[in-house]
């Protein structure tokens, strides 16, 4: 292939658009003899024709391509679009492609490619890095990392010390996993890239057995997978080290001792989303308090066993659900949301209320969405004194009525939880509004003195009868239609928007639910 100058003066004339044709027409010409195949040959006439259209535009649009720097034009040319990963010899490969690799470093150093890094998926590299031994592909790879923008480096092959420990100022992402000890052994022994790594904003290690002892600063993202002997000093000082950080995620990591000194740390408020999975609470609370955490870190829980009651250790203070006004329960699931960011809490079996007590301070909620069962459910509206919204599927209000009364037996005078409540939220089909069961729960409140002045009813639009059919009023008080926004039949519990955070795009989204 010709190359480009990159003298500052140069310009596109003094590169014969004809050469560049005809090169790729007789690469294309060598490749499909090479091979032999039919789909090959179609190929080839395809490109071909294409190329004639190229030609044609470039020649057109040669005086606007004038004015364009040599040095764009050579990113422009030289640019391969990414493929799907090789994981075998055998699997089908652009031979082409693998010929620019090997013989092209130029080609190679100029790869930049912009992909998800998904904490389960079979991350890969593209093609000038996937692990193949071979000198002369190694040699490309010592070549492209001083301009390489994004490294995946999966499980299998060799670890190319050399090319870890060359400076790669330009990296912007990097995922590293080693499942293998000789492969942890090597990270160990490294400090990655000579810890040169200016432009380091994404960071995901696999598997590792010891951090890397990089100083990384400026980080955007960490994720830390089924990593074992991790260092709280160092995740610490990564994160001091990065007030700009957006999101973490550690999931089924092991840590080792922590010293108990703090880094000094401006308060992290760009961090918007702090993950941790199978990972016990007591194993993380140094993180957990960590005083550059504020409250606009939205938290998830997966899997975490909590502290129980009675161990004698301290619970951690999270800070995002002292703002909370807003409460979901559905099985295994349990979340609250202040204005701008949540507590979410995964779990089987869901933890139970003092436990929930100790993390969340239930007597400043105001809007409790309830959908099933919750094992201290009359404890709970004991402790949501401030409750003034209750939104509930039809079929569960007959059991909430119940859980909300002081007194069991009956009297002419019966006392309630949740003194505040005024606005009843339920989900059910329109032929349910003359359910008894409603009219028992409203007759409860006024019973006791404390009306609901405001009736929502969420109906599914299919099952919506015509205006004049639907009532305004039950037992004297005012009914509001609402569509439902997703018609299932019957209607079922949607979680509202306030607990739909926007996921980042290499992040998987908060979880919805539906019955």
């Amino acid at each position: 292939m010709p190359q480009f100058s990159s003298e500052s003066g140069s310009s596109i004339n003094d590169i014969p658009l004809d050469i560049l044709a005809d090169e790729l027409a007789e690469r294309l010409r060598q490749e499909s003899i090479r091979m032999q195949t039919t789909p090959l040959l179609e190929l080839e006439a395809t490109l071909l024709g294409a190329v004639a259209d190229i030609r044609s535009a470039l020649n057109y649009l040669r005086p606007t391509i004038n004015s364009v720097p040599v040095e764009i034009l050579h990113d422009i040319f030289y640019h391969v679009p990414s493929r799907k990963p090789v994981l075998s010899e055998s699997s089908p490969r652009c031979t082409i492609w693998d010929a620019e690799a090997l013989h092209e470093p130029d080609c190679v150093r100029l790869m930049a490619v912009c992909r998800r890094c998904w904490p389960f998926e079979t991350s890969s590299l593209v093609e000038l890095n996937y692990c193949r031994s071979g000198g002369r592909l190694q040699k490309a790879h010592m070549t492209a990392i001083s301009r390489t923008r994004e490294l995946y480096w999966e499980e299998f092959g060799d670890f190319p010390s050399k090319f870890l420990e060359s400076p790669a100022p330009h990296l912007h992402t990097l995922m590293l996993r080693a499942d293998h000890l000789w492969q942890r052994q090597t990270l160990r022994s490294l400090v990655l890239f000579g810890g040169e790594t200016p432009a380091l904003r994404r960071l995901s290690l696999h598997s590792v057995r010891f951090l890397p002892s990089n100083n990384f600063t400026d980080l955007r993202t960490i994720l830390l997978y089924y990593c074992k002997e991790v260092q709280p000093a160092q995740v610490l000082a990564w994160l001091a080290a990065s007030p700009q950080i957006e999101d973490l995620v550690l999931d089924a990591d092991q840590f080792s001792a922590w010293d108990g000194v703090y880094p000094k740390s401006e308060p992290l408020g760009h961090l918007q989303r702090l993950t941790i999975q199978s990972i016990q609470e007591k194993d993380i609370t140094w993180l957990l308090a960590f005083p550059a955490l504020t409250g606009a870190t939205s938290v998830q829980l997966n899997n975490v066993t909590l502290i129980p009651e009675h161990s004698g250790s301290s619970v951690p203070t999270y800070e995002v659900a002292l703002s909370a006004t807003r409460l979901l329960t559905q099985g295994s699931c349990v979340m609250a949301t202040g204005p701008s960011s949540g507590f979410l809490h995964i779990s089987m079996p869901p933890p139970d209320l003092s436990q929930l007590e100790r993390r969340i301070p239930l007597a400043q909620i105001t809007e409790y969405w309830c959908d099933g069962r919750l094992a201290d459910e009359r404890d709970l509206f004991k402790a949501l004194t401030s409750l003034e919204t209750l939104v509930i599927n039809h079929r569960d209000l007959p059991r909430a009525a119940t859980a909300m009364l002081l007194d069991l037996e009956p009297s002419d005078n019966p006392t309630v939880n949740c003194p505040h409540l005024t606005t009843l939220r339920v989900v059910m089909p329109p032929e349910n509004i003359r359910d008894y069961r409603i009219s028992l729960f409203l007759d409860y409140r006024v019973r006791c003195g404390h009306p609901i002045s405001r009736l929502i009813v969420d109906v599914s639009p299919s099952h919506l009868p015509a205006p004049e059919h639907l009532p305004d009023e039950l037992d004297g008080c005012p009914i509001e239609w609402r569509i439902h926004t997703r018609p299932p039949n019957p209607p079922s519990m949607e979680v509202p928007d306030a607990y739909k955070s926007a996921a980042r795009p290499f992040w998987p989204a908060w979880p919805t639910w539906e019955s």
